[in-house]
Parts: structure tokens; C-alpha cells; sequence
């Protein structure tokens, strides 16, 4: 018996919740060298699926991405988390956007401590593959 195995790319799931988004966006990145190939991606992305983002900016948490590549992750959690706090009191209208993956653990300890939830490319992804459990689950039910 032939099983499909269905294959997702990992931004597809983020880059999807971007473009149902109508309202402003801040994608917030902490390492400056992925947001060129991120943003390129997305608009081809977007331009597939005849989606149109307007007031998409990109924010870049200064001085974080370092912290991260000499493992002192607890800080690099902290300076994150205390960044996208201020970026949702400066920017309340914005709908704020982790765009990394590597943004997962602070928006974890931001969800823990606050109680408001960040959109993550984890995030994402899961519900995407969730989705998609259930609908092979049903599709075998049938």
C-alpha cells in the first residue's frame, strides 16, 4: 500500500499567515543575513498565490543574533523578548511577527510571562501539520 507523505516547507506555514493578514506587519528578524533571502521568498510566495502585502516592515533586533551564535541563549531570550515588548507598546496597530525560527524560545517565555501569544514560524508550522493530520485523518475515515 502506497502511503503519500506529504512534504512542507518551513516557512510556507508563516509566509501563508503573513499574506491572510490585512492589517500592518512587522516582521521582527535578530539575524541580519537572513532577511533579504526571507523577504525574496516571501514575495515570490505571495506573488503565486495573488496575495497582496502591503505595510510589511522588517524590524532587526540589534545586537541579539551574536549573543545567540556564542550560546549565551538565556540572554539572547531576554533581549529578544524585551524588544518585541517595546515594539507592541510603540507599534500597538502592528501585528508583530517573529520571523526566525530561532525566535521560538523567546516567544515562549513572552507567551509564559505575558500571556500574549507571538506568531512564529513553530507556531505556524504546527498548526499546519495539525491541519494536515486531520485531513488525512478524515480522508481514511472516508
Amino acid at each position: 500500500m502506497d502511503v503519500p507523505v506529504p512534504v512542507l516547507k518551513i516557512d510556507e506555514p508563516l509566509f501563508g499567515h503573513i499574506c491572510s493578514i490585512t492589517g500592518p506587519q512587522l516582521l521582527v528578524f535578530t539575524n541580519p543575513a537572513t532577511v533579504a533571502g526571507t523577504m525574496d521568498r516571501l514575495h515570490t510566495y505571495a506573488k503565486q498565490r495573488n496575495a497582496c502585502l502591503t505595510s510589511l516592515e522588517t524590524r532587526i533586533i540589534p545586537d541579539s543574533f551574536d549573543l545567540l551564535m556564542s550560546g549565551r541563549k538565556r540572554e539572547y531570550i531576554a533581549v529578544v523578548t524585551r524588544y518585541i515588548k517595546q515594539l507592541r507598546k510603540a507599534e500597538p496597530g502592528k501585528q508583530i511577527i517573529a520571523a526566525q525560527l530561532s525566535m521560538s524560545g523567546a516567544a515562549e517565555s513572552m507567551e509564559q510571562g505575558t500571556g500574549q501569544s507571538l506568531v512564529t514560524p513553530a507556531t505556524c508550522l504546527a498548526h499546519a501539520v495539525m491541519a494536515l493530520s486531520l485531513h488525512v485523518q478524515n480522508k481514511n475515515e472516508s
